[in-house]
């Protein structure tokens, strides 16, 4: 089928930027683009994740008793591909990114390494701020997660079953 398109590709449906989620032992290298962890609550329930509004309104989800749970995001490019992403972080692993700076500096530019443990789900995260820091007039601009995150959360949903 490629050979139908003259010229430019369509594009792919979806977001440009993905949500990357550590789960292996292998160690994937970043650049952070974040100034500062973005949080959000979130429930997970039925395979996925979805948005808690508990904070803007009263949450329906939060009121059939769906278990929540706090994740971090920070804007990144992967030195894998070079493509920008988000990597989700864990309430830990967000307590080890403040743990790699003093409390003057940000995480603009800092290069470093994210792996879990042998262990799957249960294996413990760790992180490692390489030496170099990136400059932060070479870096791309910072972005804000949630317009991602809420298509993901609207992204082939199912209504809300009523308990």
């Amino acid at each position: 089928m490629a050979g139908r398109i003259k010229g430019a590709a369509r594009p792919k449906p979806g977001p440009k930027t993905e949500v990357v989620r550590v789960t292996t032992t292998t160690k994937q290298m970043f650049v952070v683009l974040s100034t500062k962890v973005f949080g959000q609550q979130i429930h997970f329930h039925g395979g996925r994740s979805h948005e808690c509004v508990a904070d803007k309104r009263a949450c329906e989800k939060c009121e059939l008793g769906w278990p929540v749970k706090w994740k971090g995001y920070l804007h990144c490019v992967s030195r894998a591909n070079g493509h920008p992403c988000f990597v989700e972080l864990t309430p830990t692993l967000s307590e080890m990114f403040d743990n790699l700076v003093s409390d003057e500096e940000t995480f603009r530019g800092l290069v470093v390494e994210i792996w879990k443990s042998a262990g799957g789900a249960k294996g413990r995260y760790y992180v490692n701020r390489l030496s170099q820091v990136v400059n932060e007039k070479s870096l791309l601009p910072e972005e804000d997660p949630y317009p991602i995150l809420s298509y993901l959360w609207t992204c082939k949903s199912k209504p809300s079953p009523k308990a």
